[in-house]
């Protein structure tokens, strides 16, 4: 990514402020608590698990505990502090932008790729999983369906959820396209590999039927929308599949069990939020989010 990065955007408006805007939204206090735990949990793992010689960063834990303790927040996106200051900015662009939009058609939109599963003990030690290298991958898939030359812009992020079942993380994107963009995104439906399909080509069940979610309707409540697309942590949630064929997906998102959530934690501190978000039709400016190309 060139020329400014998204980490770089300043603080929005007051009307775009997501955290004075959502009652839930995590506070200072609730970001530099969840820190100091994960410090705690990272260095019982790094004893109890690997006996003092971690295959990541141990650097991790004291990065989160300075923040914990109200220190220098360090730019790793381990951290809750930081991320929190990320989403403030971030959300706060995006609703803005969204707003902006005069009257251009938005659609909010997850695509979870066949190919972005992973073992869950190899989630943060393989380049091949590197985000930017999987965004430059959809990006290609993207602009082969016509993205390089719609109108109108798409912002995304990487996420990840934990399926401890079957011992995978699940990495995926959450975000937002606006105008032909959309057509865009939707016409990944065509394509064989993410179109809906309840079995896998091998006739096992498919632990994923839709991999290409759209929101069609008006979108309402943007600060939640926004702070949706960039989520401040990455859950667990079992998946089981029942004797007769049917998919059980566990209601409620849990905290991952360690050592995967400190396999998750290594993971983002690895990256920048740059290497984890996909723009097209956008750039960062003082002002904001701005587009480069019309949108109708």
């Amino acid at each position: 990514m060139s020329g400014r990065g998204i980490s770089k955007l300043g603080l929005p408006p007051m009307q775009y402020r997501v955290d004075i805007h959502l009652s839930d939204f995590e506070t200072l206090k609730d970001a530099q608590e969840e820190d100091d735990f994960r410090s705690e949990d990272l260095d019982e793992t790094t004893e109890d698990i690997f006996d003092g010689d971690p295959p990541y960063d141990e650097a991790m834990s004291s990065y989160l505990w300075g923040a914990a303790q109200g220190d220098e927040v360090r730019a790793t996106l381990a951290s809750a502090t930081y991320m929190r200051e990320l989403r403030i900015n971030i959300s706060g662009a995006i609703w803005r932008l969204i707003e902006e939009s005069e009257g251009s058609k938005v659609a909010a939109f997850t695509i979870i790729p066949p190919a972005w599963e992973y073992s869950e003990d190899i989630i943060f030690d393989s380049d091949n999983i590197r985000g930017e290298v999987l965004l430059k991958n959809l990006r290609f898939t993207l602009d082969s369906l016509g993205a390089a030359q719609a109108k109108g812009w798409i912002i995304a992020f990487i996420h990840g959820e934990h399926e401890p079942v079957s011992g995978v993380f699940r990495l995926h994107v959450h975000g937002f396209a606006c105008g032909e963009m959309i057509d865009v995104v939707d016409r990944l439906r065509q394509t064989s590999t993410y179109k809906a399909s309840r079995w896998k080509s091998d006739g096992a069940l498919n632990p994923v039927y839709r991999r290409v979610h759209i929101t069609r309707k008006p979108l309402t409540d943007l600060p939640r929308a926004v702070t949706y697309a960039l989520q401040s942590y990455w859950p667990a949630r079992a998946l089981l599949i029942s004797e007769d064929g049917k998919r059980i997906r566990a209601r409620r998102k849990t905290r991952i069990k360690e050592p995967y959530h400190s396999y998750a934690l290594a993971y983002l501190h690895l990256h920048r939020i740059e290497d984890l978000t996909l723009m097209m039709g956008l750039r960062v400016t003082k002002g904001g989010l701005t587009q480069t190309k019309p949108v109708s």
